[in-house]
């Protein structure tokens, strides 16, 4: 069992030492009642209570309440103990059946649903109750005897118009107050006689000692039952614990200033904490985390000491690769002071995993729709176009010796009211316009087939990352540097071999450094590619590509990866690219994200697994497949 740092600080504890003070300092009967009923009202948060004792004659009355209408007590100020029969007299009587729900181990009534007791058939026998709390609009009734050693004094009262108002927790703390108060009567009594014989110096010396053995007798009842609540709250923290034990997923159990007051061993397994000392009675971060200050944009200490409820959802604190849902429950006492709060940590990552396949596949499901539809309509129209460019290229070319020769005899000579050698360098400007907006198109229904359900079959081999990425260089190289003032490429060996794609790799490259230089927008703008080994994983191979261009807000970085979302509509953008080079960078086992600010540029990573997780040769011809299961 773990105990908390400060037992004080327990809501429990503070309300049975507050009935201890009570009972300690009143010094008369009229005051222990008031100041109990006082106590019990504002802990329990009832309507209302009261004390009912007995003085030696065959009546209940009630010695102080709070809460009661005057027209409830002029029927219930007083019971018959003979002729009333109502659950105060079967309580008094410890008349009490521990087998009826509504009768506790204790010789308690308590009750969270007072309007059904009237029609239990176990109660009509052997007549009806009075039921004047029922009538009165109760529902939560609560009647606890108040003993010292084994006599009954009398019952506390306790009474809510509201159901369910009673807890376990709450029941077994108004049982100890009436233990208290029982001890407290006692005491007040004896010494109220040893007030009244003080003037008596004559009284006999052994009735002083039989006075003082009584009041000796009481501080010791009042010791023992102070030790009897001590023991039931360190029962209902073993069965809190137990409880803890029981729930497979982390559990942080913090007072109101966040500090930790219990955790169970997942917790202690997730945070890799080996001593639950160090944890208790200090701040998460510290005892858990092991950091020496709060972890940043943590919002749970906040949320902690405002009482609030809360849910987020976050990588894994130990491992990145995770998805976790942190839940924050608060706790609050009767009256709605904040206690503390309860923090659960669920791993989500496969069920995030199930829900992204998902979508996936709906996503993919209704783009192969829209594929297959505009591959059909542009496609073919696009290849006339792409085939006849080269006749009309071959025509204006046998054409223009004629034009020539024409244009050669009449210096003003102009075709659709343009000057020939302007219109002769035009032509073939518009006959390479018409070929690049062909070839884009070709380039775009290409991107759409990675969009449909049938993806393109992954070839793995052993692939040396410098070589890979020096064939990307020799491509885009000079077109970067006419756009940047530095290119710099690190490749920080030794890098191990991969087992991977090699197309995809160079395609996912590629584009990323297009994009890169398309977002330089200042004279010193660089583009920095890197290749590293991880600093976390010896068996994931890190790619950046970084740039220190416009950069991009929020809302932006949430839906750079979205299909046809661009931030180039107006250049020609088709909003695939990014989104395709994610893709396939999941085929393959790997993970690609951004980091952007606007105004500083931004950084793409490609983290690529060694072994490309869930692929095998497919006999000869180095080609690989991938099982659904496997894909993380």
């Amino acid at each position: 069992m773990m105990a908390p740092h400060n037992n004080s600080e327990n809501p429990l504890l503070k309300a049975a030492y507050r009935f201890l003070a009570i009972a300690n300092t009143a010094d008369n009967e009229d005051a222990v009642f008031r100041e109990f009923v006082t106590a019990i009202k504002d802990v329990s948060g009832c309507d209302a209570v009261g004390i009912r004792t007995h003085h030696d004659t065959d009546w209940l009355t009630y010695s102080a309440h709070e809460g009661f209408s005057d027209a409830f007590l002029g029927k219930e100020a007083s019971l018959h103990l003979e002729d009333d029969r109502c659950f105060c007299t079967r309580v008094f009587h410890q008349q009490t059946d521990p087998a009826q729900p509504f009768y506790t181990d204790g010789g308690s009534f308590v009750t969270n649903h007072a309007d059904r007791l009237l029609h239990d058939p176990v109660l009509s026998d052997p007549g009806p109750l009075r039921g004047t709390c029922i009538q009165a609009g109760y529902r939560s009734l609560g009647l606890f005897p108040i003993r010292s050693l084994d006599q009954v004094l009398g019952l506390v009262h306790v009474a809510d118009s509201r159901p369910e108002r009673f807890s376990p927790d709450l029941i077994v703390l108004l049982e100890h107050a009436a233990l208290q108060l029982g001890v407290s009567i006692e005491k007040t009594r004896a010494l109220a006689r040893l007030r009244g014989d003080s003037h008596d110096m004559a009284s006999p010396v052994h009735q002083r000692g039989n006075q003082l053995k009584t009041v000796v007798a009481t501080l010791n009842a009042e010791i023992r039952q102070r030790r009897l609540a001590e023991k039931e709250l360190k029962q209902s923290r073993h069965l809190l614990q137990l409880v803890f034990e029981s729930i497979s997923d982390p559990l942080i159990l913090m007072d109101e200033k966040a500090q930790v007051i219990m955790v169970n061993r997942a917790a202690m397994k997730y945070y890799d904490s080996k001593s639950v000392e160090t944890a208790l009675g200090r701040f998460c971060f510290e005892g858990l985390g092991q950091f020496s200050t709060v972890c940043q944009t943590c919002r749970i200490p906040s949320a902690v000491a405002d009482g609030r409820a809360m849910e987020f959802e976050r990588d894994g604190f130990r491992d990145w690769e995770k998805r976790e849902v942190v839940q924050l429950f608060p706790i609050k006492d009767v009256s709605g002071k904040i206690q503390g709060a309860v923090m659960q940590v669920h791993d989500v990552t496969g069920t995030r995993y199930t829900q992204d396949q998902l979508n996936r596949l709906q996503t993919q499901a209704s783009l192969g729709m829209l594929v297959s539809s505009v591959a059909h309509e542009i496609k073919n129209p696009n290849s006339f176009i792409a085939f006849n460019i080269s006749v009309l290229h071959g025509y204006v070319t046998d054409l223009l010796p004629v034009l020539d020769a024409h244009a050669a005899a009449n210096p003003d000579f102009e075709v659709s009211h343009v000057p020939y050698e302007e219109f002769r360098r035009d032509v073939f400007k518009l006959i390479e316009t018409i070929d690049h907006g062909s070839r884009r198109i070709d380039l775009f229904l290409r991107n759409l087939k990675t969009l449909g359900l049938s993806r393109p079959k992954i070839k793995c081999t052993s692939l040396f990352l410098p070589e890979v990425i020096s064939k990307v260089l020799d491509t885009v190289r000079s077109k970067i540097e006419k756009t940047v003032s530095r290119f710099e490429v690190q490749i920080k060996e030794p890098l191990p071999a991969v087992y991977s794609d090699a197309g995809i790799i160079e395609q996912v490259i590629l584009n990323l450094l297009v994009n890169a230089a398309q977002a330089a927008d200042k004279g010193d703008a660089y583009i920095r590619l890197i290749a590293r080994l991880s600093q976390k994983d010896d068996q994931r191979v890190i790619l950046m590509v970084e740039d220190n261009g416009h950069g991009m807000d929020p809302q932006t970085q949430r839906q750079i990866f979205e299909p046809f979302y661009s931030t180039k509509i107006a250049e020609g953008g088709t909003g695939l690219g990014l989104y395709v080079c994610r893709n396939l960078i999941r085929d393959i086992g790997g993970r690609l994200y951004l980091e952007s600010e606007v105004g500083k540029g931004s950084r793409f990573t490609v983290e690529l697994p060694v072994n490309a997780p869930g692929y095998r040769e497919n006999g000869n011809t180095g080609g690989a497949s991938l099982t659904s299961t496997d894909r993380k």
